[in-house]
């Protein structure tokens, strides 16, 4: 006479098909263990986007009797405007310590901006603040307090050139290479 583990052994697990669940069942189970593993690291990542319109506050060559000053000198190129969203979209907090090299917005070529402002930001304990020693070479210093997951400020360049000057974000992040541009599918 068969004991229950001889019959189940003889009988269900001889089965291919039960082999074949239990295969499925640990590669669902290993990939199931990484996506968890991944979306629950506590990771730094800075990211940002350029509004995808900018505004040209002055058109060159456009009005014949108006003229762009600033800081008593004329403005012959167009001037436009764009905003910069810089936040955390990872989970572990990026204090101004954790800043390797700077944070900078850059123009391309070094198109000067003649304005740079924090519009807003997530909340007021962020502290973003910006430094405006190098505007004249194209470029923003950002700093800030502290940003947590979420957190982050939307700052507006007014800048002598037009709608197709490239506008990116150069600096360090402990744990983060470089800053990456935010994708998204839905506003693109």
């Amino acid at each position: 006479m068969l004991t229950v583990f001889e019959a189940l052994q003889t009988g269900l697990f001889s089965n291919p098909i039960f082999g074949l669940i239990g295969s499925l069942a640990s590669v669902v189970g290993v990939i199931l263990a990484l996506y968890f593993y991944l979306k629950g690291r506590r990771v730094r990542q800075l990211v940002y986007q350029i509004t995808a319109t900018r505004t040209v506050v002055v058109r060159a060559g456009q009005a014949s009797r108006l003229k762009a000053l600033f800081d008593d000198r004329e403005i012959k190129t167009d001037i436009t405007a764009a905003q910069i969203a810089l936040w955390n979209q990872g989970k572990r907090s990026i204090r101004s310590r954790n800043i390797l090299e700077p944070i900078v917005i850059c123009t391309a070529e070094g198109t000067s901006i003649l304005e740079a402002t924090v519009r807003r930001t997530s909340r007021d304990l962020v502290g973003f603040t910006i430094g405006e020693n190098m505007l004249n070479e194209g470029r923003v210093l950002v700093d800030w307090k502290i940003l947590e997951h979420h957190d982050g400020g939307l700052i507006q360049l007014i800048y002598a050139g037009g709608v197709d000057v490239k506008i990116n974000v150069e600096g360090v992040i402990e744990g983060q290479r470089s800053i990456k541009t935010f994708y998204d599918p839905w506003t693109s």
